[in-house]
Order: structure tokens, then sequence, then C-alpha cells
């Protein structure tokens, strides 16, 4: 018998008792909380709607908008994100650590927060003319192409320089040896590096400038999209059956580009410890001139968000001059309980998106069996799948369930599957890393698939829970998408006030109830430095590794 054969039985005898059980509850959930509501989004497909809607709207140039629109925002986003990758890559590590810090502040804030800032800084009003005099034109396509921009370029620099940073330095000592000029070397010995991270980072930025509504829903104008639409149809007109009908048109376009991007692994996520290039293109010159522009672009993105915070110091009522009066307004509105809200579903989705993610990813890459193959099919789908889908999907599901709207658990269950797909690729590359001679030898020694993963793969992988962890808090901190068409009075969480705000024109309690939100989740990022330190530190050559 063959050294494959016997590695094929041992894997398959370890597995045939122990994963048997898991696949088929991972099965079950992926079933409640995303294939049923879903598909009842499908059966809810009328065609008389569809006929209604195409007379009713112009929906044909709706759809068209939208995907110009974030197509334009891609391109852009993306080619910004490589520019300033590559000047961050050149800093010093402290200075790198600013920029990132700086750049990405506005994954920290609601989108519709970036929104009302652009039109304080910008409208006939705002600070800029105010300052300088220039009256410019944010309503409209405008404003949405800026706002979008801010917004989802970050994401991409995340993406872009976590590779950057990893480049090997050898080969550009070689290619300087040979004489080679930067752009020749950026060319030759960069870009092809960056080729897959680049496709992923397209797929994120089409899908997040697709099915966000917040900045749409503030310096949108007459420019319309197909998740305003969306968003209009639940929550103006509580008309589900058109609503069913514009989220399959939302669904497929962002379906067909995920299955262009799978073809080419656009998706295989890479997990380092640490990053250690610096300077190979620029000498000390042109790390200056790098520095300067990348404060100028850090400002540009930072001037909408901290200008719209600093907003919540201006009074509401201009007979009271009280800068606070806007936080004393918050605690009379019963304050303690929306964040005590966000906070119980920010933790209770950090921790069982983390479990969810972590058991399917190792399913996924370690079990050899069919249930395993639905399950890495299935697992994928949520990439492709906007907020305001999955939300009503689960009420269009499970409305007539009584008294579940009146529990947290919807609104968990939403936001764990409507961020699942980050955390989920993030534990599937590492399960990846790990070769299946572990399981092997576990079978050898008669450890069972449970022991092994609690005390082999886990404690590897402290840092890329604590990076799951910290991804599903924010998100679900700043999210409105998958919540608004869910809430209820007593499980309404912080972020929900901003649009209710708004919908009042109270902006400067609505930059508020941002600035909260911004403080807490920094809060939150400090602690996950902290802990993400202290696992390096114990992970270190110079530390102890824990036998097994």
């Amino acid at each position: 018998m063959s050294i494959k054969r016997i590695k094929a039985k041992l894997r398959g005898e370890w597995y045939s008792t122990g994963l048997l059980a898991v696949c088929l509850a991972l099965i079950l959930v992926f079933f409640l909380l995303l294939v049923y509501p879903v598909s009842r989004i499908i059966l809810r497909f009328n065609i008389n709607d569809l006929r209604l809607l195409f007379e009713r709207t112009d929906f044909v140039q709706v759809l068209f908008q939208s995907i110009f629109l974030s197509l334009c925002v891609s391109i852009i986003a993306i080619i910004i994100a490589l520019v300033v990758s590559l000047f961050i890559r050149e800093q010093n590590h402290v200075m790198q650590k600013v920029f990132i810090v700086c750049f990405t502040m506005p994954i920290l804030i609601p989108t519709i927060s970036i929104g009302m800032g652009i039109m304080y800084l910008f409208s006939r009003n705002g600070l800029i003319y105010q300052w300088l005099g220039l009256r410019i034109n944010i309503y409209g396509f405008n404003g949405l192409l800026i706002g979008m921009v801010l917004n989802i370029t970050p994401l991409a620099i995340l993406q872009i320089y976590d590779v950057l940073r990893y480049e090997e330095t050898h080969l550009h000592i070689e290619a300087k040896a040979l004489c080679l000029s930067p752009l020749s070397r950026l060319y030759i010995l960069t870009l092809p590096r960056v080729k897959t991270v680049l496709k992923r980072a397209f797929f994120a930025t089409f899908l997040f400038s697709f099915s966000d509504f917040g900045i749409n829903l503030m310096v949108g104008g007459r420019y319309r999209t197909l998740s305003l639409t969306l968003y209009q149809e639940i929550i103006g007109r509580m008309n589900f059956g058109r609503a069913a009908v514009i989220s399959v048109f939302m669904w497929v376009p962002l379906l067909i580009l995920f299955v262009v991007c799978m073809r080419k692994s656009a998706f295989s996520f890479k997990h380092n410890e640490q990053g250690t290039t610096t300077a190979l293109f620029f000498g000390i010159r042109g790390q200056v001139i790098s520095c300067a522009l990348l404060i100028i672009i850090a400002a540009m993105f930072l001037l909408p968000i901290i200008a719209f915070m600093l907003s919540s110091l201006r009074p509401t009522d201009i007979t009271n001059p009280d800068i606070w009066q806007n936080y004393r307004a918050l605690i009379h509105l019963n304050l303690l309980r929306y964040l005590r809200n966000s906070l119980v579903i920010a933790i209770c989705v950090s921790v069982f998106g983390t479990v969810l993610s972590c058991m399917t990813a190792y399913v996924a890459s370690k079990a050899r069996s069919p249930l395993a193959r639905v399950i890495n099919i299935v697992a994928l789908i949520p990439f492709s799948v906007p907020g305001l889908v999955i939300g009503l999907g689960f009420v269009i599901g499970y409305i007539a369930v009584p008294g579940l709207y009146s529990t947290f658990i919807p609104i968990i269950c939403a936001v764990t599957i409507n961020f699942f797909g980050v955390p989920y690729f993030l534990f599937l590359n590492n399960f990846a890393l790990m070769g299946d001679e572990i399981e092997i030898s576990a079978k050898i020694f008669r450890i069972g698939w449970w022991d092994t993963l609690l005390r082999i793969y886990l404690p590897q992988m402290k840092q890329t829970i604590l990076e799951a962890m910290m991804f599903y808090f924010v998100n679900s901190m700043i999210t409105i998408s998958a919540i608004v068409v869910m809430f209820r009075a007593r499980t309404m969480p912080l972020s929900i006030l901003i649009t209710q705000f708004e919908g009042q024109l109270m902006i400067f309690r609505a930059a508020a109830v941002t600035t909260i939100i911004v403080a807490i989740n920094i809060v939150a990022k400090v602690i996950f430095y902290a802990c993400t330190a202290y696992v390096r530190s114990r992970l270190s050559p110079r530390g102890t590794r824990r036998a097994i």
C-alpha cells in the first residue's frame, strides 16, 4: 500500500466519527441563518412586482448607475490604495504604524456619518465655503464618489499594505545590482506580487460601494442607486415584495463578480507574524517627499471625520450656549440603554462569529467528506450578499416566529452572517498553511480531533482569533444595513440613533453619537493591540512556547 493511501486511510478513520456531528451542525446553522432567508427572498420574487418596478420607476437606469458608480469607486480606491501602500512601506516602522492608524479611522464610523461629514464641509453653509469661499457641488455623483472613496479606500489599503510589507528585500538588492530602475523593479517584482490582492480588494470595494446606502442617503441628491432604492422600499414604503425583487437584482451582479474573482484564487489570505521590509525604492529625499504626500492624503481622509465629530460640540439649541448639550440630550434619551444594546450585540457577535468562522474553516480545510465540500461552498455565499438583503431575508423568513424579534437573537445572527466572509478566509488560510501531517500524527498517538484542535491548532492561532474578534466587534458597532429592518425598541443599538437624528435634521446630535461609537472602537483597538503584543511576545523566539 502506498504512502498516499495510508495517509488517506488514517485521515478517513480519524474523521469518520469525530466531525460528522460538527458538519451536520454547521449545515443546520448555515441553512437557518443564510440559505433559508435568502431562499425566502427569491421565492418572494413576483413578476407583477417586477413589472410595476419597471413601469413606475427608472429601474434600469438606477441599476446601471449603481454599477457604474461602484466601478468608478473601486478603480479609484485601488489606485489610491496602491500608491498609499507603497509610500507607507517606504517609511520607518514608527511612521508606518502612525499612517496605518490615520488611514483606518474611516473604518471606525458608520458610512452615514461620513456622508454627514462631507455635507458639513462642502455644503453651501459648510466650513469650506466659510473658510475659503469655495462652493463645490457635492450632491449627486460627485458627492457619492468622494464619500465612497474616502470610506472604502482604507479597506483596500489594509489588504495591499499587508502584502507589500512582506516583500523580499534580497530580490530588490539583486535588481539594483543589475541596474534596474525603480519603475522596472516595481513592474517586475512588486506588481506581480500584489496582483492577487488587487483582485480581492477590487471585489471588496465593489461590494461595499454597491451595497452601501448611508452616503447616498446624505449626498446622493438625484443620483439614485439600487441600495438606496431598496432602503426606501423597506423603510419608507414597507413594500417587501418589491424589495425582494430589488434584492435579487443586487445579489446577482455581486455573485457573478465573486465567481469571477474566485476562479483566480483572489481570496487566498496570507498570515505572517511581522513585516520588516522598508525603503525598497526611495532614498532619504524620496522618503521625505512620500511622507509629506502621505500627510496631505491622510488629512484629506481625516478632515470630514474630525470636522463632523467636532460639530457635536456645536449646540443644537442656539439659545443655549452649552457645548455639551448634545451629549446631555443623549443621556436624557436613555443613551446607556442603547449603548448597552450595542455592546451586547458586538460582544456576542465577536464570540459567536469567531467560533462559527473558526469551526467552519477547520472543517472546510481538514475534513475530506461531501459534507465538508457543501459547507465550503455555502460558506462562500455571505461574501456576496449585502447586509440589507440579509436583514430583509430574516424579516421575511422569521417574522412569523412569535417573540423572536423582541430578543437580540436575530440581530446577532444577521450581523454574524453579514461579516462572516473575512474572518472565515483568515482562518481558512491559517489551517491551510498547517499540513495534514498533524492529523496523521494525532491518529497514530490516538489523539482525537477535538484535542488536536484545542491543543495544537488554536494555541498557534491566538493572533488570528484576536483579529477575527476585533473585526466582528468594530463592524457590529458601526453597522446599520443589517440591523435597520430588524431592531425593536428594546433591542435598538446606538448606531440606529444616527439615522433617526438624520431624519429629524439633528445633525449635531448624530455627530455626538458618532463620536461615542468612535471612542468605543478606539478603546477596543487599544485593548486589541495590547493583547496582540502580549501574544507576539509569548510566541517570539525569546519567549517560552508551551509544549504540546
